[in-house]
């Protein structure tokens, strides 16, 4: 039997950061933040339906979920869950994974040992290299608080992305920005202290030369799991990768490409694959929110991007509308998704949006 022509990877992982209220909206509370990941694989693996099965925000919006599972309807795909550090494990078929991490607050202290991010990169190359060259490889993800370990590792990787990322609040909630900021910058300050004291150098030189660095302090499982994916999958011969989300995606992009640059003997891969064979594919509601810029920020890492042109204005559940006002906007690769359901399956955008409505529907 043929394989899919479509891998759609879910990698979930957790950061302590998510239980500080105000610092995401995959949540309402810290609790429900640490059972985001493991609810957002249930819905996509088993197909749950009704009330209670998927994340809400503070305000009660749906999970992106909805749309990918909606979107992901139309496309002939395998579906692959990686657990490297979820504060719960989620009761789906999960590949095999040996080494995980759930990172720590790193305002305290690094987010984990430098050898388990190590670790943790190596088995997300191993998992790239068994990736199959044929298929479409997509690398999705479920972090609560991973815009803010995606500033971080940016920040440390020398990337001024202030400004630039974009937020799960909503317009009204955006005084949160402050608390975000503040966040990030107790954690440059703290880990700059520790390289300093540990090595003498001050925290960007250190992460030039050892990129995983950054991830050991200040990042999550998902960063390391992921750019060893995208190295052991171009390794492999894979032709085309899928980064889908936003900030996140382009923080890893980033990472992968300071490691080439970093491991030039280690790393068997071309300086231009990949730029020539991956693709960061985000919502609209990224691509247009007026409190960020994430065009820029494609730019600062040399990334392409891309969004579809897809409205849920129109919909008939106000719940759904609200990813217009600006709430949640991204995750679980749902702007991945849509990509895929319009230019891999050449589905119309009312047939789409009927599809999310339906899935949005057994949720209610």
């Amino acid at each position: 039997m043929n394989s899919p022509d479509v891998c759609f990877n879910l990698i979930l992982a957790s950061t302590a950061l998510s239980d500080i209220d105000g610092i995401s909206a995959a949540g309402a509370t810290a609790q429900d933040r640490r059972q985001t990941p493991a609810l957002d694989a249930e819905f996509l693996a088993l197909k749950k339906i009704g009330p209670n099965c998927i994340p809400l925000s503070p305000l009660g919006i749906c999970s992106p979920v909805v749309l990918t599972r909606a979107a992901l309807s139309f496309v002939d795909h395998e579906l692959k869950v990686f657990d490297v550090g979820a504060s719960i494990t989620p009761k789906c078929d999960l590949q095999t994974v040996q080494y995980k991490a759930v990172a720590k607050d790193c305002r305290q202290s690094p987010a984990m040992p430098l050898d388990l991010a190590f670790a943790i990169f190596d088995q997300g190359r191993r998992s790239g290299k068994s990736a199959q060259p044929q298929q479409q490889q997509v690398l999705a993800e479920c972090v609560p608080g991973g815009t803010t370990t995606a500033s971080l590792i940016l920040e440390s990787l020398n990337v001024s992305c202030e400004g630039l990322v974009s937020n799960s609040l909503p317009p009204q909630m955006q005084d949160l920005t402050v608390l975000k900021n503040k966040v990030i910058e107790a954690a440059l300050l703290r880990a700059n202290k520790d390289c300093s004291s540990s090595t003498g150098q001050n925290l960007k030189e250190r992460c030039q030369q050892e990129p995983l660095y950054a991830v050991a302090q200040n990042g999550d499982a998902f960063q390391a799991f992921a750019a060893g994916f995208i190295i052991g999958a171009l390794e492999n011969g894979v032709k085309s990768i899928l980064l889908a989300g936003g900030a996140q995606m382009l923080a890893v992009y980033h990472l992968t490409a300071s490691l080439k640059k970093a491991m030039p003997t280690q790393i068997k891969i071309d300086a231009t694959d990949l730029s020539n064979r991956c693709l960061v594919a985000t919502t609209p509601w990224i691509m247009h929110d007026r409190h960020s810029d994430i065009r820029t920020l494609a730019t600062a890492v040399g990334a392409t991007l891309h969004a579809e042109d897809f409205t849920l204005g129109s919909s008939v559940h106000k719940g759904l509308r609200a990813y217009e006002e600006g709430n949640v906007k991204e995750g679980v690769g749902a702007g991945g998704a849509l990509y895929l359901a319009k230019n891999v399956a050449r589905v119309d955008d009312a047939t789409l949006l009927s599809q999310i409505e339906s899935v949005y529907s057994l949720v209610l």
